[in-house]
């Protein structure tokens, strides 16, 4: 692969992992904000939606890792 292609590659990935956690950071801060003021049985993703989401963003952390990797 051509080195402009993988630096590209690394950028993109680096961006969306990079916004996948900011995102779940706002969705766990928004959520822990609504359950101390306002309704403590609020879930804002439902039952295990917020797991889920916080296991696929490591998933995607690790394929940066792996992506990243030396060859």
């Amino acid at each position: 692969m051509k080195s402009y292609t993988r630096a590209f590659i690394t950028r993109f990935c680096i961006a969306t992992s990079t916004l996948t956690f900011l995102g779940l950071l706002g969705i766990v801060g928004f959520e822990v904000y609504v359950r101390w003021t306002l309704n403590q049985n609020f879930s804002f993703l439902g039952a295990d939606g917020l797991a889920g989401l916080a296991i696929l963003c490591g998933a995607q952390m690790l394929g940066l890792v792996w992506l990243s990797r030396s060859e």
